[in-house]
């Protein structure tokens, strides 16, 4: 039996691991997570929930590109949505099972503050006692953090897939929770280290360690290139997340995934659009009756 992060908690149903939300929105689209285990290396994964400690550990977890495919189903045209893909999950405590077919929704980042944990390093004490933010200020910096981590995922996109190597698929993702769970009020991201070509993450809300040392140097590689260009957090992106709809999904809380904004096209569903026709009505009416009133013989 094998632990995996971002993948399942047993390799006979190989899965993922990451979050969640279910409404039902004009995007929905079904994807069956492939059962390949090419872009995946083991890590031992700790991170923090909750407190001031690194409370939760996966030890052997599976790290890397999560391929997916789009399948029948859903309410989105099959050209709606890349029919292949490989993407990162954006937190670390759900699942999706490899094999399995899940429905998401397509959702705007913008907003968003992670659900399993919640993003940012202030999220909770982790920092130490009265460190924890709150409300619109911990809302703040969760947007420095999502912007952080989607410029990762736009910068490296191509270190992603079967063109990268396995340690180059584990960087990406490694990357980005460091970047969602490490960045803090100022944009910077804490909790690694880098020099020499040397990196480490394991500080923080988050501890990685493992026999592939290439891959965390290439993630702390990107993490400092974040913290030394001069614009952390305040990248400007746009992008979306792949939200599961519903929620729980096959018996487990089901992980979001991120995609690029260029990269799905969802077309709006007919009761969509016929919502925004009601809309109109009072409006066209009203003018009809304006026309009726102006009107000479």
């Amino acid at each position: 039996m094998k632990n995996l992060a971002c993948f399942n908690r047993t390799i006979a149903a190989v899965g993922l691991a990451c979050l969640g939300i279910g409404t039902s929105d004009a995007a929905m689209v079904d994807y069956q997570i492939s059962t390949s285990t090419a872009l995946l290396e083991s890590f031992n994964i700790s991170y923090n929930t909750s407190g001031n400690t690194l409370n939760n550990t996966d030890n052997g977890a599976y790290v890397g590109g999560i391929q997916i495919s789009r399948v029948t189903g859903g309410t989105q045209p099959l050209s709606a949505f890349p029919s292949t893909y490989t993407t990162v999950c954006t937190d670390v405590g759900n699942i999706v099972y490899m094999g399995d077919t899940y429905g998401y929704d397509l959702k705007s980042f913008s907003g968003q503050a992670g659900l399993n944990p919640l993003w940012g390093y202030n999220a909770t004490t982790i920092g130490g006692t009265g460190t924890q933010l709150t409300g619109a200020t911990l809302q703040g910096e969760q947007a420095l953090a999502i912007q952080n981590a989607a410029h990762i995922f736009y910068s490296e996109f191509s270190n992603l897939g079967t063109g990268a190597t396995a340690s180059q698929n584990a960087a990406v993702q490694l990357a980005v929770w460091a970047a969602l769970y490490n960045t803090t009020i100022s944009g910077q991201i804490t909790g690694f280290s880098y020099s020499g070509g040397n990196g480490s993450i394991s500080g923080g809300r988050l501890a990685v360690s493992g026999a592939d040392q290439a891959a965390i140097n290439l993630a702390a590689s990107w993490l400092n290139a974040i913290n030394t260009g001069g614009t952390a957090g305040n990248y400007g992106l746009t992008g979306n997340l792949l939200y599961p709809n519903p929620t729980t999904q096959n018996g487990a809380p089901v992980q979001e995934l991120l995609i690029r904004t260029q990269d799905a096209t969802p077309v709006p569903e007919a009761s969509t659009m016929v919502a925004g026709v009601l809309l109109l009505l009072p409006f066209g009416a009203s003018t009809l009756r304006m026309f009726r009133k102006n009107r000479t013989t």
